[in-house]
């Protein structure tokens, strides 16, 4: 059967046909999908294109999702992950495969062996964030890129400067420029002038340290009436994040603000809640989870900033996607705005 006669028994265009197979904009969603539930009906198996037509039904395309070790309502790869799927399903449909691996220890060890299995397997694309910055893990994706594997790094993307490593496309999370973004937030929050802390998580984990440090480094440069208070790091697990959080409110009883990258920051706001301190210090978190946006209703923080954790997902499937069949991608796909949310932009 060919598309055209396949748009004419599904009683839809050809163009509209068209956009549905390769998941293009310019189709509703309800439209979008009652084409689908049709095809899938009808038991057709599009071509991707032409110049794929040989490799239909046995081109993969491997996933790495990131280990998320923090309470079930903050973690962040959970939604990147549900929404990955979403995307992945409708493209199924046109013959390619998408193997997931959920990474456990999210160790560089762990990533290695993921990228290897795959290879083995022959996937012609991965996507991956990083986790820690190692030689050895670029030495392991440059070998594969040799081989003709495409690489898509979402989420976590930076790659240390002095390498060869180069990606043709990667979704970018710019930490840096999320860590200033608070710290100039949150000096506008406390007047320009008062006392901060700023707390992160392991530092194994460098988006963690890329946004504080940032924050840091802007508040020093900036606001010589702001007292910064050096850097609290390693804030893991839940225990430690309270018993640091304690620590801080009794040597600091007038703290003003708190900067906190970590996967416990909800301990972290409801201890500053229940001794008391909720009103006197502005609180400033990151990547927009549930936990978070609970946070901010409640006023146990001021502001959110990350990027749409869905969205993220959703486009690093489109992207290595396009990568794979057509070597190159529309730039609206990577494209990933900067979010800031107040209380007032969620209720």
């Amino acid at each position: 059967m060919t598309q055209e006669e396949l748009a004419g028994r599904i009683g839809v265009s050809r163009a509209t046909l068209d956009r549905v197979l390769n998941n293009r904009e310019g189709v509703g969603a309800k439209k979008r999908e009652q084409v689908l539930a049709a095809i899938k009906e009808l038991g057709y198996k599009p071509n991707i294109t032409g110049k794929m037509l040989s490799m239909q039904n046995r081109t993969s395309i491997g996933i790495i999702v990131g280990a998320d070790k923090t309470p079930e309502d903050g973690r962040v790869f959970e939604i990147i992950y549900k929404s990955m799927v979403e995307c992945s399903e409708r493209l199924e449909m046109s013959g390619v495969r998408f193997v997931y691996r959920r990474m456990v220890s999210g160790e560089v060890e762990e990533q290695i062996r993921i990228i290897e299995e795959m290879a083995a397997e022959g996937v012609r694309g991965i996507a991956l964030a990083f986790r820690k910055r190692t030689k050895k893990l670029y030495d392991t994706i440059a070998r594969f890129q040799r081989k003709g594997i495409q690489f898509v790094p979402y989420f976590n993307t930076l790659v240390v400067p002095d390498t060869d490593l180069r990606f043709q496309c990667y979704l970018e999370t710019d930490q840096v420029r999320e860590g200033r973004i608070a710290a100039s937030l949150l000096a506008k929050f406390i007047g320009g002038r008062g006392k901060i802390a700023l707390i992160s998580g392991l530092e194994e984990n460098y988006a963690h340290q890329l946004r504080v440090d940032s924050a840091c480094d802007l508040l020093k440069e900036r606001y010589s009436e702001i007292e910064v208070l050096p850097i609290y790091r390693n804030c893991y697990p839940k225990d430690e994040a309270e018993l640091l959080c304690r620590k801080i409110l009794k040597e600091n009883a007038d703290l003003t603000g708190m900067i906190v990258s970590c996967g416990f920051f909800g301990t972290i706001t409801s201890c500053i809640e229940k001794m008391g301190k909720k009103d006197q210090i502005s609180v400033i978190l990151f990547d927009i989870t549930q936990k978070a946006k609970e946070d901010l209703r409640s006023g146990r923080c001021d502001a959110i900033i990350g990027i749409d954790l869905k969205r993220l997902g959703y486009n690093t499937i489109k992207v290595i996607y396009e990568l794979v069949f057509r070597n190159e991608v529309d730039e609206e796909s990577w494209e990933m705005p900067l979010q800031i949310l107040l209380k007032e932009s969620i209720e």
